[in-house]
């Protein structure tokens, strides 16, 4: 990955059929610590990765989440 990538603070990732595993793979990254902003709605995530997410990248000031397979 990029070293590019511990600069950004805003990332839209919308309606790309991510699923609990790419989320896993997001909230494992250590050139994501610094994200402010997640736009990940419109996805395959269910609760399991929107857990992952909030507690790997636990930084972020807002996660977009809408239109996924959550349970609430």
């Amino acid at each position: 990955a990029s070293r590019l990538l511990k600069r950004v603070l805003w990332l839209g990732l919308a309606d790309n059929r991510i699923s609990d595993r790419g989320a896993l793979a997001l909230a494992r990254s250590p050139r994501l610590r610094h994200l402010r902003t997640l736009s990940i709605a419109a996805n395959r995530i269910t609760d399991a990765g929107a857990l992952a997410l909030r507690d790997g990248l636990g930084n972020m000031d807002t996660l977009f989440m809408t239109d996924n397979r959550l349970s609430r």
